[in-house]
């Protein structure tokens, strides 16, 4: 019952449906996939088709995130109280990246809907773009707050001990996510960049679920914030 009630919480939250909607949209995709030319190949292709239709669900619900984006953006300004010269700049670029995604997805999603008039290929590349550019920070930003943090948790106190091995582990699933979905925004991108239309279905789906399980167990598992000159005192 206790699981039932904590799944029921979670899905009266946005982000936390959100959440759900993603790996049910991916793990659709990797078991889709995996099914292709067997005797259940239509199990997989009705699996594709739902897989689709989730992420459009997504899509549409991100219509109205553009608020929220604002005023976290705003929230942080210009990073003034952020003690940490490479976590501030590239936050703010971070920042930039996601202000910008927003409006030009739903630009390219009304044009695909013919709510607006003209083509949408170019904006869906450019929304590839800024989204693998937000991930290459979130990348940065992982490997370097690990680095800061080994630093300062071999002077800390043994009562502060349980905190760094949690944020540790938060930073280490953020940082798996993070490159799981560089590659499929890598995946996505224009023909000759990288690995770029290289993937099949199912490795699509596989590094999906890989990702949104890690954003998943990070959103049920928070870490509680510290003082932030704990951990820049060593950067």
């Amino acid at each position: 019952m206790a699981a039932i009630l904590r799944v029921a919480e979670v899905l009266e939250s946005y982000r936390g449906r959100d959440k759900i909607l993603r790996l049910a949209s991916y793990s659709s995709l990797l078991v889709g996939g995996s099914l292709k030319n067997t005797k259940l190949q239509g199990v997989g292709q009705s699996l594709g088709i739902l897989s689709k239709n989730l992420n459009e669900c997504r899509t549409i619900l991100r219509l109205f995130d553009d608020l929220s984006m604002f005023l976290h953006c705003r929230r942080y300004g210009l990073g003034s109280k952020e003690n940490d010269m490479f976590i501030q700049v590239t936050t703010l670029v971070s920042n930039f990246f996601m202000q910008s995604y927003y409006p030009i997805e739903h630009i390219a999603w009304a044009r695909d809907h013919k709510i607006l008039t003209g083509k949408s290929g170019k904006l869906w590349t450019l929304v590839i773009f800024l989204w693998l550019g937000y991930l290459l920070i979130s990348i940065a930003q992982s490997l370097w707050l690990l680095k800061t943090l080994k630093n300062v948790e071999d002077e800390s106190a043994e009562d502060h001990k349980e905190w760094y091995h949690a944020k540790k582990r938060q930073l280490i699933v953020t940082l798996i996510g993070s490159l799981g979905d560089a590659c499929n925004a890598i995946n996505w991108l224009p023909e000759g960049i990288l690995w770029s239309g290289k993937f099949s279905q199912a490795v699509i789906g596989l590094l999906g679920t890989i990702s949104s399980s890690a954003l998943f167990y990070n959103y049920l598992n928070p870490v509680p914030p510290k003082n932030s000159k704990v951990l820049s005192k060593k950067s």
